[in-house]
Order: structure tokens, then sequence, then C-alpha cells
């Protein structure tokens, strides 16, 4: 058994952690070498480590991919590991580089397989349900710590895709937001933060991430791209939208292969043609792409994946109408159709969203594709 921790709880009101013995900057650096192009975001967390307080809750905000859980995972790294001298410092570490520390918790929706409640393992989750963040966060955010040791934070939660979680389980959150337990770190990460619950937004400090430079991303697409074409990197990037981690899944799940295995049909549609088959085509591909993710993977949800390569998809239609907007410059009338098929993408969006077949969603996005073509000029 664990021996408990000496550490003295700290009152109530107060809702930071000490900091006894702060790293130095150059520890933090360290740490989050992993992190590129998120100066301000680090810059900001240097900050509280140095002030020697830091608060109990964060919010990482920002789209999809530009190192939010990369971030997180280092920041816990920096708050769970001994001060340099500290005999255990290096052990940790090794438990940390691992993601093995028993006082480190990741929290997602995936956990619902894992849970002590049968009824919640059989379910199909679409959302963080509310027994998830009891069983895997509150839970364990009141218990003694595993590892005792001279650190910033006696345990650290990082909430993944925290927008997924329902009323209930944000309700549930907020109460231990109100009372932390001492040295409790919680980071709540999310693209989507105007989802969470405005009592939960007040109580956490902000961390915001933005998309990367193109320097930035040039970099990235030398180590992910190696093995494509000169014009199928400059492709891979257009498609990544400033986003490492949208590089990765435009590389791995072949979007490239995707824009041009479509090109014909999508230029057949911007001249106005009707092309019966690109909605069945868009179809099969996405179908194919989802069934490679969940592959050999007995927790992959097929009814997630084919959302996220549906969103993959629809996020290609959106950027090849963006990059032709912004060749219309004069073009008053041609401007005007790029527009109207950027709103066809939105409204796939809200039919799949609404359980409209997929088929019968990419049907229609390229029947309004060929109708925007076709749009007179006024």
């Amino acid at each position: 058994m664990a021996k408990k921790a000496t550490r003295k709880r700290a009152p109530k009101k107060a809702a930071q952690a000490e900091v006894t013995d702060a790293p130095s900057a150059s520890a933090v650096e360290t740490l989050m070498d992993g992190v590129v192009g998120q100066e301000r975001a680090v810059g900001v967390l240097r900050s509280a480590m140095d002030s020697q307080r830091v608060h109990h809750a964060w919010i990482f905000t920002g789209p999809k991919g530009v190192g939010k859980r990369t971030t997180a995972l280092a920041f816990a790294r920096e708050l769970l590991l001994p001060a340099e001298g500290d005999v255990q410092r290096a052990s940790i570490d090794a438990q940390l580089r691992r993601g093995h520390h028993p006082d480190l918790h990741p929290v997602s929706a995936s956990l619902a397989s894992v849970s002590r409640d049968a009824e919640i393992r059989k379910r199909k989750q679409t959302t963080l349900p509310r027994d998830v963040v009891a069983e895997f966060l509150v839970e364990p955010a009141v218990r003694t710590r595993v590892v005792t040791a001279n650190t910033v934070a006696s345990k650290v939660f990082i909430v993944l895709d925290a927008h997924m979680m329902g009323d209930a389980a944000q309700n549930l959150l907020l109460k231990t937001l109100e009372e932390p337990p001492a040295g409790t770190v919680i980071l709540l990460v999310t693209q989507s933060e105007d989802r969470l619950l405005a009592t939960i937004r007040s109580r956490c400090q902000r961390v915001a991430f933005g998309t990367l430079g193109i320097d930035e991303m040039a970099g990235f697409a030398g180590a992910l791209a190696g093995g494509l074409s000169d014009n199928e990197r400059r492709m891979a990037l257009i498609l990544s939208g400033g986003s490492p981690g949208r590089l990765a899944q435009v590389i791995a799940g072949g979007l490239v292969g995707w824009a041009n295995a479509l090109d014909g049909m999508f230029r057949a549609a911007e001249a106005g043609k009707a092309v019966p088959e690109l909605g069945p085509e868009m179809t099969r591909l996405v179908n194919e792409e989802a069934e490679r993710q969940v592959a050999g993977n007995k927790l992959a949800s097929k009814e997630a994946a084919n959302r996220r390569a549906a969103a993959d998809m629809l996020g290609l239609v959106a950027e090849r109408n963006r990059r032709l907007l912004e060749r219309s410059s004069g073009d008053e009338a041609l401007a005007m159709r790029r527009v109207l098929a950027i709103e066809a993408v939105a409204e796939t969006e809200r039919l799949l969203a609404s359980n409209v077949p997929m088929q019968l969603a990419f049907g229609l996005l390229s029947a309004e594709l060929t109708g925007a073509a076709n749009e007179p000029a006024v």
C-alpha cells in the first residue's frame, strides 16, 4: 500500500498548487521541446511556474491538432517531476515519458470500454459520460497520491475532448473545480471551448493555441511527407490548415490521394456539369478510410471513424473552394459561386449531424456544387 503523502492541505479558497522548489526555466523548456509554434501558450505556462503558484484548473483551447494535447502532457510532466537533485527524479521521469505514472490521469470517452460498470462498457459512446468523469476523475481526485515526492502537483488530470462532456458530466466536474483537492491540477483540452459551461470556464485559466505558420508546418511536412512528391507535399500543407495533427491525418489517411482521385469530378461540377458518380465515390473513399482506422483496434468505433473521415472529406471540399475563392478576386459572380459551394459543405455537415445517410448527404452535396456553378450572375 502506498504511503500517505505528507503534503499539507491547502485552504479551500486557495485555487493554486504551491510550488515549493520550482524547476528552472531551462527545465520547463526541455520538457516542452515537442511543442512547436505555440510560444505564447508555452510562455503562459512558464510564467505560472515562475510565479511559484499554479492554478488548479486550465482550459487548453484551439483548433484540432495544433499541439494542445502535446503541451498538456509536457506541462503535466513538469508538474509531477521532482526538483533537480531528488533521488526519485530519474525513475519518475521514466514513468512520465512512458505514460505510466500513477498520478497522471488522462480522461477520455474511450475509458468507457474499461469502466467498472458493465452497462457503460456495452453502451456506444458519442459523449464523455458523467459516469466516466465520476469514476476516472472525481473519485481519484480525492484519493491519496500514489507517488510521494517534492513536486508541484500531487495529481494531474487531462480531460481530452472536454467539449464532449454533457451538462451532467460538466456539473459533476464543477463541484471538483469549486473545491479542488489540495495539489490536484485539471487540464481541459478542447477545440470547442464554447460548449463548456460558463461556470466551468470561469473557474479555469485559459491558454489559447493557434494554427502554425508556414515555416513551422514546412518542418513537419519534411518529417512526415518524405514519400510524397513536391506537388503532393504542397497539397498536404494546404489541406492541413496550419495543424500538424491534421497534416499527419492528411498523409496517413490518403487525403492527397482523395484530392487527386476526385479532381476531375470536382472540375466537372465546378463547370456546371452534373456528376452523379461524385457522391457515391466520396462515400466509398470515406468508408474505406473509416475501415482502415478501426482495423485491428477492438476499442475503435466504426461510427466515430465514419464521422472523422466524413469530416475530412468535407474539409477537403471546403478547402478546395476556399482556394478557388481566393483566386476569384475581381470576379464577383465566380466569388459568389464559391461562397455558395462552401455554404453547401456547411449544410452537408448539418445533414450528417442529423443522421442523414452519408451517401444521400454526399449526393445532395454533389448536386449543390453543380448548382452553385450554374448560379446566374446578379
